[in-house]
């Protein structure tokens, strides 16, 4: 009885420290996402270098995130990045546009 306590707690401990894994990856995938979001609008009005999508690209690149989907309307910049935690796949999405 005791070796199954012993092992239940383990497991439980595994689990818990999983989804703590899991929800500060998600939560640095949120901040890549939005400064991705930021530096690609920059470049779609002209304040930075490049093409936006490419620069929302290698800026989630340098991470080992994915851009999904970056689209620009008017002046504002939608990214969808993704990665990959243990086989479960994360998912963020920011908006960019200049502050009046």
């Amino acid at each position: 009885m005791v070796l199954t306590l012993f092992l239940s707690a383990i497991g439980f401990t595994s689990v818990v420290s999983f989804v703590g894994t899991l929800l500060v990856k998600q939560a640095q995938l949120q901040s890549e996402t939005d400064s991705a979001a930021v530096a690609a609008n920059q470049a779609l009005r002209g304040l930075n270098t490049g093409f936006p999508c490419q620069i929302a690209k290698q800026f989630l690149q340098q991470d080992m995130s994915a851009l999904r989907t970056c689209l620009s309307v008017g002046e504002r910049t939608r990214v969808i990045a993704t990665n990959q935690l243990g086989g479960i796949v994360l998912t963020a999405e920011a908006w960019a546009q200049p502050q009046p």
